[in-house]
Order: structure tokens, then sequence, then C-alpha cells
């Protein structure tokens, strides 16, 4: 026996099972390089499938770019049953999501971020949806239906993308009308959790060739994902007024999706193309995907008023696309408009609110300050007495923040692919408005000695009248309203000296 067939036989041997083997193969999908092999019936040869990409701003061999650039493809999205972020970013080594509320989520290349959530600050990372970014904060999750592949380029992107892709890029490439032939499909999906509610997707898809250079396709879906998070019974921080004995509940998560897209092409000549389409997404969540396992118990959360947890939001993206041959280029005009109307609420009865509890407004000159110091924030009893620390009383409150934003932008491009010189050169002009009003209610605050101490400081230091908006329980008022532009233009080279070598110079301005 030899020494190499001794070592063999002395390894432990590994059966793998079938849920090793879906798992591998899973796995093995093609994500990185999105590779697929075909059997022929005649020949029985295995042929590798050429996979284009658009990652880099015009069309490529995936094989073939000198990038790191990750796609996943149609196949594998149906296959693996992906319809979100946070389903196939287990696909991309490199990207990771950040995700509180339904329908929204931060995207993190290579754990690069500024920010834990995108409330006011921009991302890193950088989302489109064919042509056009949806950088804002809380970046949309479109639902994946009839999606022709998602693109990941990991590290700065500035040249070709702009802002928010110092981290990187993600591209959510849809679909496009096909006038060679009619195609349909219907998918439908259940599940069932032994601690939850069951949830389903249906969705479907028809390309229809409306003659020899036009088509439509329509696409429709609607899911449901079944809550999973109960509200058990606890009590207010920190002195434990309040009970929730009324509003226990179980499974109070639940999100609903709805939306389709309609998309029209039309084939002017040869070529000349032009490509119009209309993609709207409604999400409706009850509740929001956290839990306390160290206070309230695994997949548990205390909630005083939970009611008032909800997270709805809309939006719709209108596009025009134009691509043609200059004959000495390829040419593309890319033009979009988004616009979104998200409304979400947060019982901030538990930890929140009771936080604020400590805070006092600066009384008018003259006030008693030692009686000051019993009067924090949301203390409803005016009577110089009753002190109880640190907070005065628990709070039972809630906050809601209603959103309103849209984008136009608008590109010009044209890139060259020759045999030794590539080129890529164009301009991007980007204009979005984003309000906000961002309100927390406490219950019994026009009856607190706060809500004194304001009034009265407010009277006397600055002789402002009582402002709008912070009588009856609101406490505390947050406004937005901000309009950005930006102009840039861009430009690439690639020169390939030989087919191992090709160095690149690019202009951004």
């Amino acid at each position: 026996m030899s020494y190499e067939r001794k070592l063999i036989e002395d390894l432990p041997v590994y059966r793998p099972t079938p849920l090793s083997l879906a798992i591998s193969a899973l796995v093995a999908a093609p994500a990185a390089s999105v590779m697929a092999q075909d059997q022929t019936e005649a020949e029985g040869d295995l042929l590798l499938e050429e996979v284009t990409v658009t990652a880099r701003k015009r069309t490529e061999n995936l094989q073939s770019i000198p990038q790191s650039i990750q796609a996943i493809s149609n196949e594998t999205i149906v296959q693996a049953g992906l319809r979100g972020m946070e389903d196939y970013v287990r696909f991309i080594p490199s990207l990771n999501i950040v995700q509180s509320n339904a329908g929204t989520a931060m995207v993190v290349f290579r754990g690069i971020a500024d920010a834990q959530s995108t409330f006011i600050a921009e991302p890193s990372a950088a989302v489109y949806l064919d042509e056009q970014s949806l950088v804002l904060n809380g970046q949309p999750n479109p639902r994946m239906v009839d999606i022709e592949r998602v693109e990941a380029l990991s590290g700065p992107q500035g040249t070709l993308y702009g802002a928010s892709a110092q981290a990187g890029v993600l591209r959510i490439v849809t679909n496009k009308p096909d006038p060679t032939a009619f195609d349909a499909n219907i998918d439908l999906s259940a599940n069932y959790m032994k601690e939850g509610d069951p949830s389903y997707d249906v969705s479907g898809m028809v390309n229809i060739p409306l003659g020899e250079s036009w088509a439509l396709r329509l696409v429709g879906f609607t899911a449901r994902d079944g809550g999973f998070i109960d509200v058990v019974q606890g009590t207010s921080l920190p002195y434990g007024i309040y009970d929730n004995s009324d509003v226990v509940r179980s499974d109070f998560n639940e999100v609903n999706y709805s939306g389709g897209r309609i998309s029209a092409r039309w084939f002017i000549n040869e070529n000349w193309t032009m490509t119009a389409g209309i993609v709207y997404q409604k999400t409706e969540a009850d509740g929001r995907n956290e839990h306390d396992p160290v206070h309230a118990g695994e997949l548990n959360v205390v909630r005083i008023k939970p009611d008032f947890e909800y997270d709805n939001q809309d939006w719709t993206q209108y596009s025009l696309t134009f691509e043609g041959d200059l004959g000495f280029a390829d040419f593309v005009s890319a033009s979009s408009y988004f616009t979104r109307d998200w409304e979400y609420t947060q019982d901030t009865s538990v930890g929140y609110a009771a936080y604020f509890g400590t805070f006092c407004y600066i009384p008018y000159p003259g006030y008693n300050w030692i009686a000051y110091t019993r009067y924090c924030f949301f203390s409803n009893d005016l009577r110089d007495n009753d002190y109880l620390g640190v907070y005065y009383n628990d709070v039972r409150g809630y906050l809601i923040n209603t959103q309103e934003n849209w984008k136009f932008s608008q590109e010009f491009r044209m890139f060259h692919q020759g045999d030794t010189i590539d080129w890529v050169a164009g301009f991007f002009y980007e204009k979005s408005h984003e309000e906000w009003v961002f309100d927390t209610f406490a219950e019994g605050y026009d009856q607190s000695r706060s809500f004194q101490n304001y009034l009265d400081g407010n009277l006397i230091d600055r002789g402002n009248p009582i402002p709008s908006g912070l009588s009856g329980d609101r406490w505390w008022r947050s406004v937005d309203d901000t309009d950005w532009e930006q102009y840039a233009i861009f430009g690439e080279v690639t020169w390939h000296i030989n087919e191992k070598c090709a160095p690149s110079a690019f202009l951004l301005c």
C-alpha cells in the first residue's frame, strides 16, 4: 500500500445528506460569476453560457472584466426564491444590509457605513433600479419579481456612479419587453411557521408582442409575510405604572406587499430603441421586526400602545430610455422620475420616551431652582411634592414620521468598445426633494409641569406665543424641507495593451 493511499484511507468519510446537498447547490449557484452549463441533446457537450452585464455602463462579458463585479442571474433569483435584499444578500459575500422598517434597507459594502441607519444621513452605498439611483434616507427595497439580474460592485464607484457610491453600488436590472415571442408565467408559493402566521406570494408576468417592433410587458404581485413576534404582558418604565394586559397579542408584525410594473419597448429601426416603464410598489407593515430577548423573551416585545406600530409606504418610478448607434459610439439617454410617500409610527412608551423623562426645560428667571429639579419632562402633576427620583413618572407615548420624496434624473452617455481602446463619457443631472414632519407624543403632556415651564420661559425670555403644533400631547416636532441639485460629467478610458493587461484612466467632475 502506498503512502498516499494510506493517507486517503485514514481520512474520515463525510456522507452528504439531502439537506446539505440542497444548501451546497444554492451556495454554488451562479452568484460570483453567474456561470451556467447547458448540455446539448445532440452532441452531449457542456457549453459555458456567456453572461453579459452593464455594471460599467456598457455591455460586457462578465468573465473578461478586470474588476470585482458580482452578479445574480434570473435563474438563481427564481430557483432560490429571492424576494428582496434580505434574501439575495446571502449570495454576495461583500454585501450586507441594515433593516428595521419593512420595505426599506440600508446597503453596506465591506462593512463600510457612516451611520447605523439613514434617517438623516445619506448612505455610503448606492442602489440603482435600472438607470435611476434610489439613494434616499431609508432606501426602498424593490420586490424581486421578473428581474433579469442583480449586479454588485464593491469598492468606490465614483467614476461612473457619483454620489453615495463610496463603498459600492447595487444595481437591480428588470426584464425588458421582447417583441419576438409571447411569454407568460405565474408564480405561487405559500409557507407556514410553527410559531407564527402563514405567508404567501403570488406574482405573474405576461410579455405581449404588438408587432415586429413593439412589445408590452406587464408584471403584478401581491404577498404577505406572516407575523412571528408577540406582544407579551409587561409594564411601563421605570416604575411599572401602566400595564398592557389589554393589548397583548400574537404575531403582530405582519407585512403586506403589492405592486406591479408596465413597460413598453419600441425598436424604432435597426439602430435605435425606446423603452418606457412605470414601476409601483406598496408596503403595509404592522409592528417592527425587533424583539427583546433579555427582558421579554425570544421573539417577544412589550408594547404599551401597539396600535401605534405601523409602517406604510408606496413609491412609483417613471422611466424613459433611448439607446442608439451613432456610428463612432453607442448612445444612451436615460430619464427617470421617482416619488414616494412614507409614514411610520413607533410605540415609545418603553425605553425611548422614558429616556426623555430626565430632560427639564430651563424655567423663567426667578423660578425656584430647587423646586425646578423636581419637574422633569413628563411630570403630569403640578404639585411641589411626590418627587419620585430621576424620572418623575412613566410615559405612554408614540412617534409619527410623515415623509415625502421625489427625484428627477437625466443622464446622457456614449461608449465605444474597440480592439485596443474602450471609452465611456457622459453627463448626469439630478434634482431631488425631501420633506418630513417628525412628531413625538406623550399622553397628558399639556397638563404637565414641564409644559408649563416651557410656556413660562418661552413667553418671558423670548416673548414668543405658544408655537403651533406643541399643544396637546405633542411634545416634540422636527421638520425638514430640503432640495438638492447635482451635476456631473464623467469618463473612463481603457487601453488593452494585451490580453492580460488593461490599465484605465478616468475623469470625474
